[in-house]
């Protein structure tokens, strides 16, 4: 029988050779997380159904994947939550990515996986959890 837990912890090798400043506290039910690096790049990973890793494709990873969404714009900090995620860049801006019920992505609506101005892509398949 294959075990889904890792009782001891063990280093994220996909992370290796990257100087990572935080992780985000896992606020998400779904389970994915989120890490930043030096470079201020994101990196995300886990379950990816509502489009909150931001890769486009509403895929889950099994490892982190840079989201290249992001690339380019100086990001200081990441939070996971709930089937979405949020990130804050150097200028001040919030973005968000996943899915939008309850208008948890902050656009004043309840959509999720489209773009706009100080938004990431979600996933195509997402759905408004």
């Amino acid at each position: 029988m294959r075990r889904l837990c890792v009782v001891v912890p063990k280093k994220v090798e996909a992370l290796a050779g990257r100087r990572v400043v935080a992780v985000s506290p896992l606020q998400s039910a779904l389970g994915h997380s989120l890490a930043l690096t030096a470079d201020g790049g994101v990196w995300s990973w886990g379950f990816g159904g509502g489009g909150q890793l931001g890769h486009g494709d509403g895929q889950n990873q099994l490892l982190p994947e840079k989201i290249e969404a992001l690339a380019g714009r100086r990001v200081v900090a990441v939070s996971a939550g709930d089937a979405h995620s949020l990130a804050l860049t150097a200028d001040g801006a919030v973005w968000s990515s996943g899915a939008g019920g309850y208008g948890r992505l902050g656009h004043g609506d309840q959509l999720c996986c489209q773009r706009r101005s100080r938004r990431w892509l979600g996933g195509a398949s997402c759905r408004p959890y």
